[in-house]
């Protein structure tokens, strides 16, 4: 992957949504051997297989977050929020830069985790349930 920094190998991937005010992101949260990446838009299917969360259909992907609407809209709404041929964004962060880490609840679940940053700027990932504990051990 050209996103990665240059002897960087993965060692663990993880679906995860970047939360930040209202709106939330999702994406994989890769783990390398000295720093970690948030990769907007892309998913992680059961299978291991990596895939654009735009061009999966409705029935392979369940959102970390649920968007707010029915059934019969929420697959409108999947389309007018779609970000086809914008620029998928990659976050790199050093682990040295990380100052705390701390398990948040998020939609009144405990499935997030907020990452604080030396730099002052902090992050809260979503996690799909199951998951947020096997990141934070990480």
């Amino acid at each position: 992957m050209r996103l990665l920094e240059s002897g960087e190998k993965i060692s663990h991937m993880f679906r995860a949504a970047k939360v930040s005010g209202l709106d939330s992101t999702e994406g994989l949260l890769l783990f390398g051997k000295e720093h970690y990446y948030f990769v907007e838009g892309f998913t992680l299917l059961k299978t291991r297989e990596i895939r654009d969360i735009d061009h999966l259909p409705v029935n392979l992907h369940e959102p970390i977050v649920p968007s707010c609407g029915t059934p019969i809209s929420s697959s409108r709404n999947k389309k007018a929020m779609s970000r086809c041929g914008e620029p998928r964004l990659c976050h790199k962060f050093a682990y040295e830069d990380i100052r705390e880490v701390h398990r948040r609840r998020y939609l009144l679940q405990g499935i997030a985790l907020e990452v604080f940053n030396a730099d002052g700027r902090n992050y809260l990932l979503a996690f799909p349930r199951g998951v947020r504990n096997k990141v934070y051990q990480k």
